[in-house]
């Protein structure tokens, strides 16, 4: 029930007092002193004053003043003319009445029309006041989303634009414009390409006419080499008869995800590839086995003038470039034999200067700049030189007009943002940069996404295999590094390679002294489940003196080691065969005859296969130079130093 305030002073001698205004719908209160009056009106907010003109030593004019100050509506009951009402009325009371009229019917009716007035105005201002604060939240809330929106009205003017629409729209977008006046066809394009986009097919501009719609190929160019790639959606919006009024639209910046995803599309589709190649390799590798080993022993088997013997020459030239083809599909697969030492970068660099010189040719600058203090990295002193050299004859190719070759070094840090402006995912920590910079043709975004794809090139069919950059990409990846790309067509290219901080001291590459005796008497068992490289082995072996025992598996090896009865002097088995693999024939044979040397051979490195580092392995193709060395470096090794 509202709150009546009720102010008038007690009656003098010989007068009698108004009547009490009884009203059911008012709690009234009746006050005589004029400042409890006040203090009344601002705690109580009462929904009317009726003040008369009875107070004792006190202006009641002064009184309606100060309450209709405070909101309150001020009834004013006189005794004199309606001159002095209307004084009332200046001073903001909202009606005046004679004291006549008090206790009359009319009089209740005023009184109840001012509080019912005063009642449903606060309500009002109460529910208005609420408005507002949920329209602020719900501004507040649409401005902090990290998606854009933009609402536009039905005849495309912008009605709204909340502050990330804003940045991804630009300065020309602003409520009030054409949404068409503030695109400007000339900062968008069809991702990925600088195919302008076509504005009309813009989902805000669909859903302009009734149609919604999602596009995820827009890309915007928010300053001069700065592209994101925007998703935008948008939906009609349709009043209660049926009309277009408006148009919703969301926008997105999905950059780093459609970055990611192209990460992890590449990633896969090269791990895919990389296992089909390394599986064609080590097939590959069985049969040029056969081929090289037949070629040398058919070579040295018949005279130099003879008219085959340069025909097998050739046929042994081009199984060794076979050979070479084969691990640069296992350099990619991340398969190839490695022996990964902590050297320093610029080192290997320095002594490779005369050769990218000389690769480089006449027409072509080569520039070095190897900043000093470089972290020292773990890699495989072969391979880093080989990811340089085929960098820099790249490099060359891409301009046969002549230019620059740049090859720069420096320490980098990673930081949580470095993965921002990168192509790729690098961890923090502290990494050894190459750069590769060439001032030639350069690449488009489409060529760019594949050079590192085994077979893909962009040169004629007699330039290039497309192996390089594959080749590249997997010895980096095997030392555990990062390599990609940055190019713009008729600028150049930089390539870019990432290689972790290695622990321990720099070290000198070992080299294994070869033997000038390939010979011996000892006794050698061959497990070998193809059984043409078996056939070939006991050839080679028998040629060179050993006494040879054969065996096509695991479980047949150790059946002809118990029944050949006496000591055998090495183990050459192959890694992957039915029934019994090598590594489990290894382990077994160790127990049973501890002194016998064993030697491994496999299409694949022996880490391929789970094996522990550090085991002798003779990768194939092999000649019969390269078994007959092995096989004598192994028998002729000290007991104490020998891998078993």
């Amino acid at each position: 029930m509202p709150t009546a305030l009720w102010v008038d002073c007690a009656p003098v001698e010989g007068e009698r007092a108004p009547a009490y205004p009884p009203h059911p719908r008012c709690h009234w209160l009746r006050l005589r002193d004029v400042e409890a009056s006040l203090r009344l009106a601002e705690t109580h907010r009462p929904a009317v004053a009726v003040v008369t003109d009875r107070l004792d030593g006190a202006d009641p004019l002064t009184l309606v003043a100060r309450l209709s100050g405070l909101g309150i509506p001020v009834v004013y009951m006189h005794s004199g003319d309606d001159e002095a009402g209307e004084h009332a009325v200046a001073q903001g009371a909202v009606e005046h009445v004679p004291v006549e009229r008090w206790g009359s019917a009319s009089f209740h009716r005023l009184v109840a029309r001012v509080v019912e007035r005063t009642v449903l105005e606060r309500r009002l201002r109460d529910q208005q006041a609420g408005l507002a604060s949920h329209e602020q939240l719900l501004a507040d809330v649409v401005s902090a989303l990290p998606e854009g929106v933009c609402v536009l009205a039905a005849d495309g003017r912008i009605r709204y634009l909340n502050q990330e629409a804003q940045a991804l729209l630009g300065e020309r977008a602003m409520e009030g414009r054409h949404i068409l006046d503030a695109l400007r066809p000339g900062r968008l394009f069809v991702r990925g390409t600088n195919g302008a986009y076509r504005v009309e097919t813009l989902p805000l501009l669909k859903a302009l006419r009734g149609v919604a719609s999602t596009a995820d190929d827009l890309e915007v160019e928010l300053s001069p080499g700065n592209r994101r790639v925007i998703r935008m959606s948008a939906n009609p919006l349709f009043g209660p008869e049926g009309h277009l009024i408006h148009a919703l639209g969301t926008l997105q910046d999905v950059t780093e995800q459609r970055r990611l995803a192209t990460q992890m599309e590449t990633a896969q589709r090269m791990e895919s590839v990389g296992q089909l190649a390394g599986g064609i390799a080590h097939d590959f590798n069985n049969m040029l086995t056969i081929i090289q080993t037949c070629s040398a022993l058919a070579t040295e088997s018949l005279n130099p003038g003879h008219p085959a013997h340069k025909d097998l020459q050739q046929v042994m030239e081009t199984s060794q470039r076979a050979g070479r083809l084969t691990r640069q599909l296992l350099a990619f697969s991340r398969r190839q034999v490695i022996k990964p030492v902590v050297l320093q970068v610029n080192e290997v660099i320095s002594d490779l200067q005369h050769i990218i010189r000389r690769a480089a040719g006449e027409r072509i600058a080569v520039g070095l700049e190897l900043e000093h203090g470089l972290p020292p990295v773990r890699i495989d002193p072969g391979a880093l030189e080989q990811v340089i050299v085929n960098l820099a004859v790249n490099a060359k190719d891409a301009m046969p007009q002549g230019g620059s070759l740049r090859i720069h070094t420096d320490s980098l840090q990673v930081e949580a943002d470095y993965p921002q402006r990168a192509q790729v995912e690098v961890p923090i920590g502290p990494y050894a940069r190459i750069s590769v910079s060439d001032t030639g043709t350069g690449m488009s975004p489409e060529v760019l996404e594949r050079i590192f794809e085994p077979f893909f090139t962009t040169k004629p069919k007699d330039k290039g295999t497309g192996l390089g950059l594959a080749t590249c990409y997997g010895l980096i990846k095997q030392a555990d590094g990062f390599i990609w790309a940055r190019s713009e067509e008729g600028v150049g290219t930089t390539f870019e390679v990432l290689l972790p901080r290695a622990a321990g001291s720099v070290s000198s590459i070992e080299h294994r002294a070869e033997s000038s005796v390939l010979g011996g008497r000892e006794t050698i068992l061959v497990a070998e489940d193809e059984r043409p490289i078996r056939a070939l082995a006991e050839r080679i072996l028998r040629k060179y003196g050993y006494t040879v025992l054969l065996a096509r598996d695991g479980e047949d090896a150790l059946t002809v080691a118990e029944g050949h009865g006496q000591p055998i002097d090495l183990l050459l088995t192959d890694v992957v065969m039915p029934n019994m693999g090598g590594m489990e024939l290894a382990d077994r044979f160790r127990v049973l005859h501890p002194s016998t040397r064993i030697l491994f051979m496999s299409g694949y490195p022996a880490t391929d296969h789970g094996l522990p580092e550090g085991l002798d392995m003779l990768n194939k193709p092999f000649t019969p130079n390269d078994l007959g060395e092995r096989i004598r470096l192994l028998l002729d090794e000290p007991r104490a130093r020998a891998r078993t």
